[in-house]
Parts: structure tokens; sequence; C-alpha cells
């Protein structure tokens, strides 16, 4: 049994590639989101969103979350591809009330994604690389009003991640980059939504 630190979820590494594959069958910690601390669409700085336990060498630190981009709805009822609206998530740079997440209606039921940026640190030779991605979460069986539901009484899911790297314009930067860090591929961790 493993103890995890406060407003932590652990995460597995299901698959990686490059510089990452070392990390294949390992776990990690992720830090828990919240809309207070980390509000949507505005610039944000979440230290060690992501640490693996393998090692200390690579930290991911969350920079931004985007707002979702389907049709609005604060209900989802009827539709196959809506982003919640929420009078609880209004802020000055989310004046809609907008979530982060898209839920869009696919074969097995819903999906729930919503995108993540941030930076990866190489700890070993100083190197940075911004990373780009998404976080997805499958209702198997459910509708978008369904699953908004759920969602909403705080059902517990398991969420994937691909995230993908790009390599950020320094000269130090160009090692990360350089040796092709071009995706963490899945990572599978049990949160609350």
């Amino acid at each position: 049994m493993r103890c995890t630190a406060a407003n932590t979820g652990d995460f597995a590494v299901n698959n990686s590639t490059l510089s990452f594959v070392q990390y294949n069958g390992t776990f990690g910690l992720i830090k828990s989101i919240n809309n207070a601390a980390q509000p949507l669409n505005t610039p944000i700085l979440l230290a060690n969103f992501m640490t693996f336990d393998l090692n200390n060498n690579i930290t991911i630190d969350l920079t931004f979350i985007p707002l979702g981009n389907d049709p609005i709805s604060t209900t989802c009822a009827g539709l196959q591809h809506c982003t919640p609206q929420n009078n609880a998530l209004i802020t000055p740079a989310n004046p809609g009330g907008l979530s982060a997440f898209n839920l869009d209606q696919n074969a097995t039921g819903t999906a729930a994604v919503f995108g993540v940026f941030g930076i990866a640190h190489d700890h070993t030779d100083g190197s940075s690389a911004n990373i780009a991605g998404t976080i997805t979460s499958q209702f198997t069986g459910d509708n978008p009003q369904q699953a908004l539901v759920r969602a909403l009484a705080g059902s517990s899911q398991t969420y994937s991640s691909n995230l993908t790297l790009t390599v950020v314009p320094e000269p130090s930067a160009l090692v990360l980059g350089g040796i092709g860090l071009i995706g963490l591929s899945i990572f599978k961790f049990r949160k609350r939504v």
C-alpha cells in the first residue's frame, strides 16, 4: 500500500515513448485540480503537477487549462457533444461559466475530455519542454446528460492522459526536445471528477 500526499492521486504509466520509455510500468503522483486554485482560461502554475516514483528526473508543471469548445448547455440534454455551463465557474477570464470539459458521445458512452498545457522539466540536465495534451475519462453507457449528472454527483472515474511535448525555443531545451520526447502516451489514475 502506498501513502499519498494530501490532494494527490496515483497514476500508472501504461505506455510511453522514447526518453519516457523508462517509466513504462511505473507509478507516480498527480495533484488535484480545483477551479479556486487553478482557475480556467487563465495562466496558472501548479508546480510538480505530475511526479514520477522511479526517480526525480522529470516533473511536469501545469500552466493553463482552456475552456471546452463544444456547444454550450447547462444540462447537455439531447446533445451528442456538449460543454457544460455552470454559474459557479464564472470568473473574469470565464464570464460564461464554461467548463473545461467537452462531453462527446461515442460508441461506448461519453468521453469527458479537457485540455492541459504545462512544462516538463528534466532535472538531470536542466532542460525543459512545453507540453500540451488532453485528459480523458470514459463514462461507459452514458449519454452526455447522464455523464454530466454522474460527474456532478462526484462519481469516481478512471482517467487517461495523452500528452504531446513540444520544444521550448531556448538552447537549453533542445537537449530534451532533441532526444525525441514526443509523447507520454497514456496515464491512468483514479480520482474524483
